[in-house]
């Protein structure tokens, strides 16, 4: 995949919000891919003791679009709606295919 960026993002959610995260990234997976950039997003729930845990390896054309994305979340108020849900700030990194 060259000349494409991944993104890959672990979030930490409280216990009682799982479903209402999971219902989210359902939405996620249908919306993301539309977003101007975003090729794909993978979505994995962590099995065993870290079902609380959310990894979403997303696909992008660049760093830049996604990074547009992210400010666009935080404009409107919808990354302050996701934080709600956390039980600690996500972990993302962005990584190159090689």
């Amino acid at each position: 995949m060259p000349n494409t960026t991944q993104f890959l993002i672990t979030f930490a959610v409280k216990p009682d919000r799982i479903p209402d995260f999971a219902a989210m990234l359902a939405t996620v997976k249908t919306d993301l891919p539309n977003v101007d950039g975003c090729q794909s997003v993978r979505i994995f729930q962590h099995d065993t003791d870290a079902q609380d845990c959310f990894t979403l390896l997303e696909t992008w054309d660049d760093k830049s679009l996604h990074q547009a994305h992210v400010a666009r979340l935080q404009e409107s108020g919808d990354w302050d709606t996701i934080e709600a849900m956390l039980a600690t700030p996500p972990n993302g990194h962005y990584m190159q295919a090689f």
